[in-house]
Parts: structure tokens; sequence; C-alpha cells
């Protein structure tokens, strides 16, 4: 999908063999990334929300949390 992404802030995406990036399936309204954070050494999701909807207020909260 996105196979240039490589760095976001402090994340390091990863992945596959091939060059794409490791994308993990949680939501039809999101695409979500595994990726790890180097400021704390740890394999982390990066949530990317889906464009062309709104998100209700509950839906907002959860992806900060």
């Amino acid at each position: 999908m996105i196979e240039e992404l490589q760095q976001f802030g402090s994340l390091s995406v990863a992945h596959r063999t091939g060059g794409a990036p490791v994308e993990l399936v949680r939501s039809k309204d999101e695409v979500v990334f595994l990726a790890f954070d180097n400021r704390i050494h740890r394999l982390v999701e990066l949530h990317v929300l889906r464009g062309g909807s709104t998100l209700d207020a509950a839906t907002k909260r959860s992806a900060f949390e």
C-alpha cells in the first residue's frame, strides 16, 4: 500500500522482505502498521485513520488511547 513509508516521528515502520510495510488488520476505519518506537525501544502499532468519513466523539477519543 505505502511502500515509501519508512519513518513517522520516532516510529520506524516494519517492512516485509519485499519492502512493503507490515499491515495489521484491526478495523475498516483505519490502517494499522507494525512499527518500532525508538524512544521506548518497543514494538507498537501505528494507527492511520482512513479518509472520507467523519468519526463520532467516542471513536476519536479511542484513537488517542
